[in-house]
């Protein structure tokens, strides 16, 4: 049959539903050469640069006849990275329309990067999925997506930057970035989400200024995994007020700033993982924590006592007098 008039028919059929069984469908009539399922926005709708770059949605693009039929958008595979500010205004309110829900990205990708407030404030977005190519998330990427409950990191194999507010207040439940080669989550990062369990990398040596800060169901934190910490800078957990324990890493954490664990209220334990005695604190770091609870240092190292470590965070992190060495 005469291809031109076949793809015709099929055209024709998909509109009046009789070609339910075919399975792909496109609301353009099949004219992407890509096969994706019916949730997806096909990629037409999508502006690209000479390298690659998503530059956004096309201008003068009719999103809203997609309303009812896809609920995804999901990044092409040819995609290297998503321009900065690609998907708002210049008044900072989000292009992506209320129905969409979920972002994806296509297997195969070769997007790297994420650029700043790429998806700022799209308040739709429930779900994330990044890809095993992803190596840089930049500043407030998903900032005030205030629906963001589910970021999925398991393939992010490669990522080693989350920048400033990059999922700032979302409503995140849990985070596991174990796959990644993180090395810095960076100011705000994860400020005022609503986590109540994360897992970090053994690469990560910073925590940024209110990295965590505000997540008020958060009532652990187990950092002993994080061989190669150093920094909690300030107010990185400042008002976590449901945190009642913290697992400290060993022997390269050197520094814990103004306000880290600041009006975290019900802190009543302190796990420290082999503390060498090198330690720099802001008189802040532990004020106004519960007024009893244990401080414990596990693997002891060269001597150093739970009682040492008492002393040091009582005289000179502001940890309550009535706390005892466990």
């Amino acid at each position: 049959m005469n291809k031109k008039l076949l793809k015709s028919i099929v055209c024709i059929a998909s509109s009046i539903g009789v070609a339910s069984s075919i399975p792909f469908a496109t609301t353009s009539c099949g004219s992407s050469s890509d096969v994706l399922p019916k949730n997806v926005l096909p990629y037409e709708v999508y502006e690209y640069d000479e390298n690659n770059v998503l530059q956004g949605f096309k201008e003068g693009v009719d999103l809203s006849k997609y309303d009812g039929i896809c609920n995804t958008m999901q990044i092409p595979a040819k995609v290297t990275s998503v321009k900065e500010s690609a998907f708002i205004t210049a008044q900072l309110k989000t292009k992506i329309p209320s129905f969409i829900t979920k972002l994806t990205f296509a297997e195969g990708s070769n997007c790297s990067s994420i650029g700043t407030r790429a998806f700022y404030m799209c308040g739709s977005l429930t779900s994330v999925n990044l890809p095993s190519s992803l190596i840089s998330v930049d500043s407030a990427v998903f900032d005030g997506c205030t629906k963001l409950q589910f970021v999925d990191f398991f393939n992010c194999t490669k990522l080693e930057v989350l920048s400033s507010s990059s999922f700032r207040s979302c409503p995140l439940k849990s985070i596991d970035l174990s796959f990644t080669k993180i090395k810095s989550i960076r100011n705000g990062c994860f400020g005022t989400c609503a986590l109540t369990s994360v897992i970090l990398p053994n690469t990560l040596e910073t925590i940024g200024d209110l990295a965590f800060n505000g997540n008020r169901q958060l009532t652990s934190i187990d950092l002993s995994n994080c061989v190669n910490l150093s920094f909690i800078n300030q107010s990185a957990f400042v008002n976590d007020t449901a945190l009642t324990s913290i697992k400290l890493p060993g022997q390269k954490l050197s520094t814990i700033g103004k306000n880290a664990f600041q009006n975290c209220s019900n802190l009543s334990s302190i796990t420290w993982n082999a503390w060498q005695g090198n330690l720099s604190l802001d008189q802040t770091a532990f004020s106004t924590v519960k007024s009893t609870g244990n401080v414990t240092i596990t693997n002891l190292v060269d001597g150093h006592s739970s009682t040492e470590l008492l002393t040091t965070l009582k005289q000179n992190g502001g940890l309550p007098d009535g706390w005892t060495a466990a």
